[in-house]
């Protein structure tokens, strides 16, 4: 999946397009996930062990709780928006249900044979995809967003930044040998990662 510098480059590169794009949004849960999304084009700047090309629970925790908010509870995510846009100065910490992560995990689950697609399959409907688009990440978000995702009802910018979570979340949590995995040790996978460690704060 994100194996050196170059790739991580490619990932921070998304992410800042993503971003903005997500936070010129009108639907406050979408400038959520941006401001939810910003953190990791942070950590890819500030520090060099980034499991994206090493191994790190912290940060695959974070961004399966992410996923799971984005997912399992998206009111939630635009209700804490709009406080933080109302007030500025005060500082605000997400609350993140203990629930979340399961909500991440049994998202995984329903999507795993399209992501593989999306990620491995040398020939498939994503193949043109990724021709189109040359920067990896958002030739994934975009080949996920437009197949699995949008099968599910999630659509526009949501479903981009839905989709960076789950590469973010996979990156983390299977050290890249996801194409190797089996659905059941990569879902074991990032459950074990998801038990350790603190949630970043925001």
């Amino acid at each position: 999946m994100i194996s050196d510098e170059r790739e991580r480059k490619e990932i921070r590169i998304w992410l800042r397009k993503l971003v903005r794009q997500l936070g010129a949004s009108e639907s406050a849960s979408e400038r959520g996930v941006a401001v939810m999304l910003n953190y990791y084009d942070f950590t890819l700047l500030t520090e060099s062990s980034l499991p994206i090309i090493g191994s790190s629970t912290s940060i695959a925790k974070s961004c399966l709780q992410d996923l799971g908010l984005a997912i399992g509870n998206p009111d939630a995510v635009a209700k804490a928006q709009i406080y933080i846009e109302a007030n500025p100065d005060v500082r605000f910490k997400l609350n993140v249900p203990p629930e979340a992560s399961e909500w991440g995990l049994r998202f995984l689950g329903e999507i795993l044979a399209e992501v593989r697609k999306a990620i491995c399959a040398k020939n498939s409907e994503y193949s043109k995809l990724k021709a189109e688009y040359k920067s990896y990440p958002e030739a994934f978000a975009v080949a996920l967003s437009t197949g699995a995702l949008a099968s599910l009802g999630i659509n526009g910018p949501m479903a981009l930044g839905v989709a960076t979570f789950v590469l973010l979340v996979l990156a983390t949590a299977t050290k890249n040998a996801f194409c190797t995995m089996t659905d059941q040790e990569v879902l074991k996978a990032v459950q074990k990662a998801a038990m350790t460690k603190k949630r970043h704060q925001k």
